[in-house]
């Protein structure tokens, strides 16, 4: 049997693609806010610090999962050339594929919590008084 044979084939670049739209979304959210910021309330500045300070820990260890999958990849056995793109086949060994598989697993976790964390700033941003009138520089 063949090393390729025993290699797993998944597919990092869905991985990809949910943490760039999910992170996008919480970057939207918070550039809105930090926008309306000088206008808030103490309570719901408050309420929101305690959000963002959420988000900040659980992009700490977003962080370290992707650096998982980078490490996994970067061992790996890839068709064609070593560029890493569309197309190309990734070939991880069964141990390289078991921490792919358990960091993959905590990134899908983690993005639904950035996800409910976006909601939660959605929610307090009709908390902010003049939020329908413009603000200068747009």
């Amino acid at each position: 049997m063949s090393n390729r044979s025993q290699s797993i084939d998944p597919d990092p670049f869905s991985l990809a693609v949910g943490i760039a739209g999910i992170i996008g979304g919480l970057a939207s959210a918070v550039e809105l806010y930090q926008r309306l910021l000088r206008a808030t309330p103490a309570k719901s500045h408050a309420r929101a610090i305690r959000v963002l300070e959420e988000t900040r820990d659980v992009l700490r260890y977003l962080e370290l999962d992707v650096q998982v999958i980078k490490e996994a990849v970067t061992e790996a056995e890839i068709s064609g050339n070593r560029t890493f793109r569309p197309g190309h086949r990734v070939f991880l060994r069964k141990q390289q594929f078991d921490r792919y598989d358990h960091a993959a697993d905590q990134i899908l976790g983690r993005l639904r919590r950035v996800l409910k964390i976006t909601h939660k700033i959605d929610r307090l941003l009709p908390q902010m008084p003049h939020l329908d009138q413009p603000t200068r520089g747009t």
